[in-house]
């Protein structure tokens, strides 16, 4: 992965410490933390668009064997196969569905995949009492977990 897109990928989720400390003191909605990472990431990336919840491929509805699928974030360009980033955001007290949110980002990011995102992240917010943790945050390329 490119220094520059993680580099701006971090600071992005800064800016959620930074400002939107309160969503995971009050153990918040995914939705609402995943749509402020997606604001400062539309900072981080202004020539691209940054959608939350985003179910599409150009007219169609965005699928993976046979599996509607909606990304928490895709940084793309939309109506187009120029698909830049994935993500899927986490809770540090809900973590189900994890292995499947892996195994999409493998699958979304793989070269031989329909959608060939370039990169892929999880990002699992520490909340409630755990609030002051690190994220942890795993990148994904070519459909595979970055070393």
């Amino acid at each position: 992965m490119s220094e520059s897109i993680e580099e701006m990928l971090e600071r992005a989720v800064r800016m959620v410490l930074r400002n939107d400390l309160f969503l995971l003191v009050n153990d918040s909605d995914e939705w609402a933390i995943s749509h402020k990472l997606a604001e400062y990431l539309q900072k981080e990336f202004p020539d691209w668009h940054v959608d939350v919840e985003y179910n599409r491929d150009k007219d169609q509805v965005k699928m993976l064997d046979e599996e509607r699928v909606r990304p928490d974030i895709v940084i793309h360009i939309r109506n187009t196969d120029n698909n830049l980033l994935v993500i899927e955001v986490k809770k540090s007290n809900n973590l189900e569905g994890v292995e499947s949110d892996v195994k999409r980002l493998k699958r979304f990011t793989s070269p031989e995949g329909k959608y060939k995102y370039q990169f892929g992240l999880l990002a699992v917010f520490n909340v409630g009492n755990e609030y002051q943790k690190s994220p942890i945050l795993e990148y994904y390329e070519k459909g595979e977990k970055k070393k």
